[in-house]
């Protein structure tokens, strides 16, 4: 299946270090173009979703950074992620922030049902109450789960965006810190932190991964990856961990 593009450079999920000045995120799908990466990978060119205004203050009721520019955002990028499955492509969305796995995943969600192979450093599982940010890029995969933040877990009403018992966490290194600060993942995730993948070897821990998801009959799985899963002397630009 043919590769497209989809370009997605959001910073609404993170934090502002300096509130007047975007992130270094919002760079990536343009560092990426100028690199050669779409024709690395042969794949078309699927446009771009520009997000809304940026807005530093947590808004209530839920407590989160950019709410309503993240609900939009999750909107515009959900379809032309389902228009390039339904027209037998690959989508690969560009982006540094991972609250666009919400978009993402609700293009997928209006095909049917997917497993997500969800490879990052960190759980992604805080919610508005344990989040000492505001910053959804923190909370992806527990709003997505329908664990946090209704308005955007819901964005396909009534059922939240995956099934947890469909998701694979892969290459964690946060246990003790998510244990400590309340970030630990469902237990219907499946869970493989760093040490387990390790000490079962990479292609065990992938052939176990795959196996799950045939297990689940998904038609699919989507596979989200975050950079910063990768050591901080392969990987040092990260915004914010």
């Amino acid at each position: 299946m043919p590769f497209v593009v989809i370009e997605a450079p959001t910073e609404l999920g993170l934090k502002r270090e300096h509130p007047d000045r975007p992130m270094g995120v919002v760079r990536l799908p343009d560092a990426l173009r100028r690199a050669g990466f779409p024709r690395m990978i042969g794949a078309s060119d699927g446009g771009r979703i520009v997000p809304p205004a940026y807005d530093a203050s947590r808004n209530p009721p839920d407590r989160v950074l950019n709410l309503e520019g993240i609900h939009a955002f999750s909107l515009a990028l959900a379809r032309p992620v389902e228009e390039s499955v339904r027209g037998g492509r690959v989508p690969v969305v560009l982006g540094g922030d991972c609250s666009l796995l919400l978009g993402s995943l609700l293009g997928l969600k209006k095909i049917g049902r997917f497993g997500l192979a969800f490879i990052d450093g960190h759980s992604d599982f805080y919610t508005p109450a344990t989040s000492t940010t505001g910053g959804v890029a923190g909370m992806d995969l527990a709003i997505a789960c329908g664990r946090a933040v209704e308005r955007l877990s819901t964005l396909a009403p009534p059922e939240p965006l995956i099934v947890p018992e469909d998701v694979v966490l892969l290459g964690r290194r946060d246990i003790e810190e998510a244990r400590t600060f309340g970030g630990e993942p469902d237990g219907a995730v499946q869970d493989w932190p760093l040490p387990r993948i390790r000490d079962a070897g990479l292609r065990n821990a992938t052939k176990q991964a795959i196996a799950h998801f045939q297990s689940r009959e998904v038609e699919g799985v989507w596979v989200h990856i975050d950079a910063d899963v990768l050591h901080d002397d392969l990987m040092p630009a990260v915004d914010s961990r």
